[in-house]
Order: C-alpha cells, then structure tokens, then sequence
C-alpha cells in the first residue's frame, strides 16, 4: 500500500523519491541520526500543501454503560428534576479530521448513521425560521 501511495504522490509532484535513505529533521532538511524526525526518509515532499493526511475516530452515541454511577446529582432549576433519560438506542458515527502535511487544520467532518436526514441537517438553515 506505502509502495502505491509514494508512487502516487511521484506522479502527482508532490514528492521526490531519494536515491538513498536520509536522516530528516522536521523541516526536510539532511541531518544526523541524533537531530532525526522519525525513521530515515526515502521521499521528500516537494508540495507539502498538497498533501492530505485524514484520521478517523468513531464511536455510539448510546450513553448505557458510560460509567454513570446511580445516584448521580445533576444540577438543575429550583423546584424541578432532571428530565434527562439516557438514550439506549446504538448511533454510530465517524469524525474525520483532515489535516496537510503543513500542519494547518482543514476541516473536520462528522459522519452520523442514519436512514434520513432533515434539510436543515444538511443546508444548516432552519428552513422554518420567521424572515426578518
């Protein structure tokens, strides 16, 4: 797979393959084993701005067995109760973090499994919202 993605960014000129390993700081330059970052490096990357790095996380939004010990105080207005219940229904969801190899953040993006979304989910708008 590592072949593939390094002949990959070859092609698209976002990297440069090395005659022979060398040890790199963080900024690609040549240096000692000592000052290395990392393993030795047989790329360099030519336009780091190009480079895409994504990293995913995923989890359930069902909060059974979330660690909540019985009795637990929440705070709440006077003269009420909690009116929380936790949900038991499984949710999945995937956050994806999109980051370049100039290490700037791009973006992240939640993925939340579903059979249908409401527009406003989508747009961001609330489609019923009074015109001002």
């Amino acid at each position: 797979m590592y072949d593939e993605v390094y002949e990959a960014m070859q092609k698209a000129g976002v990297a440069i393959r090395l005659a022979e390993p060398i040890w790199v700081d963080k900024e690609q330059q040549e240096t000692d084993q000592e000052n290395a970052f990392g393993q030795k490096a047989t790329h360099l990357l030519t336009r780091p701005d190009f480079v895409i790095f994504v990293d995913e996380v995923g989890s359930n939004l069902s909060q059974e067995g979330d660690g909540a010990v019985g009795g637990e105080r929440k705070i709440v207005g006077s003269g009420s109760g909690p009116r929380e219940s936790p949900t038991t229904n499984g949710t999945h969801f995937t956050v994806l973090g999109f980051t370049p190899a100039t290490s700037e953040p791009i973006m992240c993006a939640v993925i939340v499994k579903g059979k249908t979304m409401r527009l406003e989910t989508v747009t961001g708008l609330d489609v019923f919202a009074t015109k001002k």
